[in-house]
């Protein structure tokens, strides 16, 4: 697959034409891999997810813990086999009713035609104060 043909799979996967793990599900490779940050025990989505049940089980956390109100797509670079994706999201924890919003980037790896790989680096520390785990920041 070449370089456009990656950026459209990237780029449909945020279109809100549905749930992206839904259309993540269709085209992870089956050795796929997400990683996002944080530990575990207090963020029970974060860690290394492997394989599409792993893919299932982490979006099955996450929205346990959180509900997502607000998505942006802010920027996507494209370079050969990875796409860097920075978008903005908000919602609430909700334990705590706590409101969050962030900035995140994702490196999706593709390998012909398929999403192997996804890695977020977000500020971890915005989803514990939602969560009434840290102060929330200033």
């Amino acid at each position: 697959m070449d370089r456009e043909e990656n950026l459209a799979i990237v780029t449909r996967l945020h279109s809100r034409e549905r749930p992206m793990r839904d259309m993540l599900l269709e085209v992870a490779t089956e050795d796929f891999e997400w990683w996002i940050p944080g530990d575990p025990t207090l963020l029970p989505w974060a860690g290394t997810w492997r394989g599409r049940e792993g893919l299932i089980r982490q979006t099955e956390l996450l929205h346990a813990g959180l509900a997502y109100t607000e998505f942006e797509l802010l920027q996507i670079f494209a370079d050969a086999d990875d796409d860097v994706v920075i978008s903005r999201a908000g919602g609430h924890a909700k334990a705590t009713g706590r409101s969050f919003s962030l900035e995140t980037a994702r490196v999706f790896t593709l390998r012909d035609g398929k999403v192997r790989r996804v890695r977020t680096y977000s500020d971890t520390g915005v989803y514990l104060a939602a969560l009434g785990l840290t102060n929330p920041p200033t």
